[in-house]
This record gives structure tokens, C-alpha cells and sequence, in this order.
């Protein structure tokens, strides 16, 4: 098979804001330890941050078989798409 796909997501605060201090708290949320826990519990995604634990029964970002792809080359979309179906995603 193609092993594992591993994706990130992003998140920030753009400078134009005029809710800064909204937008962080936000961000500050999303990295709290419960909010992390909540993510892992509930869609069992990896946390970022310590001291909130991985989905049980889940293996290691270090054991899965991710194939060799740098996702900053993911930046065409159709070069995406041939990326994706030569790694057998489709």
C-alpha cells in the first residue's frame, strides 16, 4: 500500500486584524492541553502538544510508513493530483 499520509494544519493570526487579542486567545485554546486531548479523543489526530496523549491503539508518528513527501511540493493542483495518484491515494 502506500503507507500513511501525515498532514498538518496550520493556524494563525493575520496582521490586518482589528481582533487580535480574540484571535490569539484562540490559538491559545486550540494548543491547551484539553483542547489537544479533545482532538486526539474525538477525531484521533495526533497532539502537538505535552502532556496530552495520543488516541489509544494508535502507533507512533515515528512507526507509521509515510511515504517520502516534502507537502511543500503539493502547491499545483495538478501536479497535487498526479502526486496523489502515483502514491496510490485515489
Amino acid at each position: 500500500g502506500a503507507g500513511s499520509l501525515v498532514n498538518i494544519s496550520g493556524a494563525g493570526v493575520v496582521s490586518s486584524t482589528d481582533r487580535g487579542q480574540d484571535a490569539q486567545a484562540l490559538l491559545d485554546f486550540m494548543l491547551s492541553e484539553s483542547a489537544q486531548s479533545y482532538f486526539a479523543e474525538t477525531t484521533y489526530e495526533y497532539p502537538m502538544v505535552d502532556g496530552a496523549a495520543p488516541p489509544d491503539g494508535l502507533p507512533t508518528l515515528e512507526e507509521l510508513d509515510a511515504p517520502d513527501l516534502d507537502l511543500s511540493d503539493l502547491d499545483s493542483l495538478g501536479e497535487t493530483l498526479e502526486l496523489i495518484n502515483e502514491v496510490g491515494l485515489t
